[in-house]
């Protein structure tokens, strides 16, 4: 099985008063440097999904690959241009395994449980305490054809509808102290993250 990793980091900051998350630091590295190391250390060959140029994310050293719809489509065109950038690889990649980016402390182990549960599904993804984590997923490169037809249609933007539409698999993870899955949309939400590691550690 070969696993190409992709950081789907093409958010708008929105919500974060002018900031953009992306290079918000935690112990030292910006979340989007953080999220490419974890992922990187579970896959070893590793993409960084955009919707526009960041020198500042090009100097981390990763492939960058940028959104192939115009029209912010949300993180079903990340995961798009993920899969059409394994495709055309020559290193006949089966399989991509997305992260977001704002999302500090998602586990060591993603590609491993993930990898082990897919099966002949075509998709699995995490869940925790009940709730799927979307764009935590192991992702065949078969896919990309039916997510291509998908996002023909402009509403088509929830990526848990187009999930429901293949074989899909949903991955039980463990109750752990804190919600590995969180992810930075606020600054409460940033000054959150910095309280977890400031008394827990970093992990």
């Amino acid at each position: 099985m070969n696993i190409l990793g992709a950081i789907i980091a093409g958010g708008q900051s929105r919500r974060m008063a002018g900031s953009n998350k992306l290079f918000l630091k935690l112990q030292d590295e910006f979340l989007i440097e953080r999220a490419a190391r974890k992922l990187n250390q579970q896959i070893g060959q590793l993409v960084i999904n955009l919707n526009r140029e960041e020198d500042a994310v090009k100097s981390l050293g990763y492939q960058i690959i940028l959104d192939q719809h115009n029209d912010h489509q949300g993180p079903l065109a990340g995961i798009y241009s993920a899969l059409n950038w394994a495709q055309k690889s020559d290193d006949k990649i089966d399989y991509v395994l997305t992260a977001p980016a704002d999302a500090p402390f998602f586990p060591d182990d993603l590609s491993k449980v993930l990898s082990n549960a897919i099966g002949n599904n075509d998709i699995a993804i995490a869940q925790y305490d009940g709730y799927p984590q979307q764009l935590f997923g192991l992702w065949s490169v078969k896919c990309l054809k039916d997510l291509s037809l998908f996002l023909e249609n402009p509403d088509n933007r929830k990526v848990i509808s187009f999930i429901r539409s293949k074989n899909w698999v949903q991955v039980d993870i463990n109750k752990q102290q804190t919600d590995p899955f969180m992810n930075i949309n606020t600054p409460q939400d940033w000054q959150m993250a910095q309280d977890i590691v400031a008394k827990q550690g970093d992990y």
